[in-house]
């Protein structure tokens, strides 16, 4: 069976796709999910019908159908085929037309031309000019083939590297940037883009800049639901450029970090309306958040090198004063705070946020006022964008009622918390906060509830393996191991 798309052939049974100028050999699945689609033209596929009907033979993560669909949408070239529908699936939008099989056979017929001096030299008049006809055809063949190859530049997408710690986003480090290469191609199909799980960084003369990419894009992508931080480094032989992106979700991230890295390759002005608030393009403020959970020295030196340029940045005030209050150092994170929160600019999710951490300040010493800066918090928090910042403030509300030993104020705000966190899917900080509630049933005597509390957090932390929990898991169990059997 042979089909027309556009300029390009589809020879099933070969496998492959074709065109007057250029031939690809299509893999099994990827030619099983291109005829699947076809056979849908104009419909959304979702990517579980297409993983029940090509992939039904195996089991593998949505990661196989971000490569066969970069693989057709490399083949097809500039031509679109497919559109992506976020959180819907992809739909085929060409125009297909079969092609009947050609069985005719055509015959080649030889033309004797006679030996004759007049007819010899007309053929040593005409070769020369055959030979000037071809070459400058070739000429023309090359160039058009370099000047193609400068206006479509190359990126490099290298390895993603993943520190989430739940085995629900794992993928992220397997295909993450196949489907950082099918947005991509998606947004940009002039775009050539090379991405692969194998690719390494590579340093020195081994570097993929040294071979045929005009540009390599690094991301290592931290934190967890409603605060992922997705820092780039989108590097050429002339250029670097380097941030973080802000966002929910990794469905929101992975687009504005394509957005971003585009504006860059095609030195567009990246302003600040532009970028907007959930972007941040600076180096010291990138190796900060790199640094932020593991290395507050450095995270603390590169966030105060940043504000010396940039010293109105809400989010670099945000960090810096919490590593300033893990640090212990509460007067400079007190004045950092209250001078931002005069700011008349401020919006409500970062009023919010700043007073979460002048509570922080507050929390031991001063808890009457704690209690005061998280009621404002609150009341700022309605939205459900803020719903994070919401169940953070409810928490630290009751971890303070916790510690005044008020049990009953304590546990009805962390059932609060506990809702918003429910509501943003946060499974990290569900399994966190049931260790509490665990604990807090244990002081009352009421060893029913606290042996659901603690399963819930075990079964959690178990099932999306959240290893930095483990340790206090096994603490938790260890000094109630009685109550708890």
């Amino acid at each position: 069976m042979n089909l027309q798309i556009d300029r390009f052939r589809l020879d099933v049974n070969s496998r492959t796709l074709s065109s007057a100028s250029e031939s690809h050999a299509i893999r099994p699945k990827t030619l099983a999910l291109l005829l699947f689609m076809i056979e849908r033209q104009g419909q959304i596929v979702s990517k579980e019908q297409l993983l029940s009907h090509i992939w039904d033979d195996v089991t593998v993560n949505e990661g196989v159908i971000f490569q066969s669909i970069r693989e057709i949408r490399q083949m097809f070239a500039e031509l679109v085929v497919i559109q992506n529908h976020p959180r819907k699936g992809y739909q085929w939008v060409a125009e297909v037309l079969p092609i009947a099989d050609e069985t005719a056979q055509h015959k080649t017929e030889t033309v004797i031309v006679p030996n004759t001096p007049s007819v010899a030299n007309s053929l040593k008049r005409i070769q020369p000019n055959r030979w000037l006809l071809a070459l400058t055809l070739l000429c023309g063949l090359l160039w058009l083939s370099i000047t193609s190859k400068n206006s479509r530049p190359e990126v490099v997408i290298l390895p993603l590297q993943n520190y989430v710690d739940r085995n629900d986003l794992s993928w992220l480090a397997t295909h993450g940037a196949i489907k950082i290469a099918d947005i991509f191609s998606n947004v940009s199909p002039n775009t050539s883009v090379i991405a692969s799980p194998e690719l390494t960084h590579q340093t020195g003369e081994n570097n993929v800049l040294n071979t045929t990419a005009n540009w390599q894009l690094s991301t290592s992508v931290y934190g967890d639901v409603y605060d992922y931080k997705v820092v780039y480094s989108l590097i050429s032989k002339q250029q670097q450029y380097a941030g973080v992106i802000f966002a929910h979700s990794i469905d929101q991230a992975m687009p504005l970090l394509v957005d971003v890295a585009l504006m860059d390759i095609n030195q567009a002005s990246p302003d600040a309306t532009t970028l907007g608030a959930n972007v941040i393009q600076n180096t010291a403020f990138a190796k900060a958040m790199v640094a932020y959970e593991t290395d507050w020295e450095t995270a603390i030196r590169e966030l105060e090198y940043y504000r010396l340029n940039y010293p109105d940045s809400v989010k670099a005030i945000q960090y810096l004063s919490r590593l300033y209050i893990w640090q212990g150092d509460l007067d400079r994170a007190l004045k950092c705070i209250n001078t931002t929160l005069l700011n008349p600019r401020l919006n409500t999710d970062d009023q919010s946020e700043l007073l979460f951490n002048l509570a922080l300040v507050y929390q031991y010493q001063h808890p009457v006022q704690a209690l005061e800066n998280i009621q404002k918090g609150i009341a700022l928090s309605e939205q459900p964008a803020n719903w994070l910042t919401r169940a953070k403030l409810e928490e630290l509300r009751a971890d303070i009622y916790y510690q005044q030993n008020h049990m009953v104020e304590a546990l009805r705000g962390y059932l609060k918390a506990q809702s918003f966190y429910d509501q943003i899917k946060s499974p990290v900080k569900t399994a966190s906060l049931q260790l509490k509630l665990a604990a807090l049933y244990i002081g009352n005597q009421q060893l029913d509830m606290a042996k659901i509390s603690f399963q819930k957090a075990k079964t959690a932390i178990q099932l999306h393996e959240m290893s930095f929990l483990y340790a206090t898991l096994l603490e938790f169990e260890m000094r109630h191991n009685v109550l708890l059997d």
